[in-house]
């Protein structure tokens, strides 16, 4: 797990993408019909904003703190995965290297 916090931390394209910028590109896909307001991709902006979380991440964290990260990571599986699709797929490459480091 601290591998791959690691490999998330390390990664600097993460840390620059804003929530607003990412719910733009969300609302634009062909794959979205989803509405600004919607509850389900106010959850995704707020699953997306912890990723700002690892950005001062510390080097060796706690237990609890891994529990809180697994937890995000899950929930990236279970309810994030359209709006990642909807956000980040190109016609080149279907997700960021980034993205499947957070579903394992």
């Amino acid at each position: 797990i601290r591998h791959y916090l690691k490999d998330l931390c390390t990664t600097k394209c993460i840390f620059e993408q804003s929530i607003s910028a990412v719910q733009s590109r969300v609302m634009q896909s062909s794959m979205s019909t989803v509405y600004p307001d919607s509850p389900a991709l106010q959850k995704f902006l707020e699953w997306y904003e912890y990723i700002f979380s690892f950005k001062n991440l510390a080097s060796d964290p706690d237990p609890k703190t891994l529990v809180c990260h697994i937890q995000w990571a899950q929930d990236a599986k279970r309810y994030c995965i359209e709006f990642l699709k909807a956000a980040f797929s190109t016609t080149a490459q279907t997700l960021p290297r980034w993205i499947y480091t957070i579903f394992k």
